[in-house]
């Protein structure tokens, strides 16, 4: 017990070194991935004719997503989209546009809905797909062009990369201030022992000489 404590310290020392080190790591790959989130922000199944907006954001810290088509797909590639006798134009429209959205780049027909991106890290757009019935549940999907460098990572709206990305340095501090406190408590243990180590009374050793 008392060897642990005088070497606990040293052992949360280099744990935590290393834990920060794969934080670290971990955070530098993260800064060089386009996260490309996408979430339904409106459900208009119960609308007449039922519509769905789904929301794209460029979650990365850094990179820019560019030279990715992005695509609603129906099942089994029968036609869903769009109200029956309508032009395809009504399918779908792109809301909240931003100037670098490509707002012109949005193709829609019965049974496919495609839009280009162009996002900088950080920015979103949002698509408005009329569906035929409330049934229909559309398939996500992403091609790259050939001048995109890495493949865009989709995410949910919850993530444990965009979590570490937001809240790298407020965990490597926490990890640093959990470190000195126990390395603080390990300190005063081996003291304590230490202490009531030296305090204990001697033994009395009592010896009988025998004369020859």
């Amino acid at each position: 017990m008392k060897m642990f404590t005088t070497s606990a310290p040293y052992v949360i020392t280099v744990l935590v070194s290393v834990i920060t080190w794969v934080l670290s790591t971990y955070y530098e790959e993260i800064n060089t991935t386009p996260y490309l989130r996408y979430e339904i922000i409106e459900d208009g199944r119960d609308a007449s004719p039922p519509y769905m907006v789904y929301r794209f954001t460029n979650a990365s810290p850094k990179v820019r997503i560019s030279d990715v088509t992005i695509g609603l797909d129906c099942p089994k590639s029968e036609a869903c989209f769009g109200a029956a006798g309508q032009s395809p134009e009504t399918y779908a429209q792109m809301l909240k546009v931003p100037p670098w959205a490509l707002p012109e780049a949005i193709v829609p027909n019965a049974a496919i809905v495609t839009q280009k991106v162009d996002l900088p890290a950080g920015t979103a757009f949002e698509v408005r797909v009329v569906l035929r019935s409330k049934d229909v549940k559309p398939l996500l999907y992403f091609q790259n062009e050939p001048g995109q460098k890495a493949d865009p990572k989709l995410i949910g709206k919850y993530s444990l990369d965009q979590f570490v990305a937001n809240n790298y340095l407020a965990i490597v501090a926490v990890l640093w201030v959990i470190a000195c406190v126990l390395i603080f408590i390990a300190y005063r243990v081996a003291a304590a022992a230490a202490r009531s180590g030296n305090t204990e009374k001697p033994q009395t050793i009592h010896l009988k000489i025998i004369e020859s």
